[in-house]
């Protein structure tokens, strides 16, 4: 089952959570966005996403994000970002520490070659990143995974055979 939340809303608290329990709840923009970012654009600190669906991101800049990550210390845990400018963008958020599992990315990107599936910006020498049990496949253009973290733990990556 699939239910439709309010695209272009702003995540601004600390210990914000967003999350679906048995279903999952899908983010579509619909020509909306956030601030000229994105689906959601989140800037408070210890962020949990979790079962949602994003799709459809664009802005006049073309990096349309799913979720334009700005806060630090996040996670996303088991969704689906497709058909985005830029599945997640990350805002360059020193020190923060970032968890990405159990996600899919695909056909993400603008085919000017700046975008991505995803892109993890500088977290400064001591921010990291795990990324870890993803599925990350046909970006539009660029990478399936762009990240200028300071320490990065790329691990048990799906792949599809043929």
């Amino acid at each position: 089952m699939s239910e439709s939340i309010a695209p272009a809303q702003s995540l601004q608290m600390d210990c914000q959570r967003a999350f679906a329990t048995g279903a999952t709840f899908t983010a579509t923009a619909n020509g909306k966005n956030s601030q000229g970012k994105g689906i959601w654009v989140a800037s408070g600190r210890n962020l949990l996403v979790e079962n949602i669906e994003f799709s459809g991101a664009r802005v006049s800049s073309h990096n349309g994000a799913g979720i334009r990550a700005q806060g630090q210390n996040w996670t996303v845990r088991n969704c689906y970002f497709h058909d985005n400018e830029e599945g997640i963008l990350e805002s360059n958020v020193a020190g923060s520490n970032i968890l990405i599992e159990y996600t899919e990315f695909a056909r993400n990107g603008y085919s000017n070659g700046q975008t991505h599936n995803l892109y993890i910006g500088n977290t400064g020498p001591l921010g990291t990143l795990i990324f870890r049990f993803n599925y990350s496949h046909d970006s539009v253009v660029g990478h399936l995974l762009k990240t200028r973290a300071g320490v990065n733990y790329i691990r048990f990556l799906s792949q599809k055979c043929n």
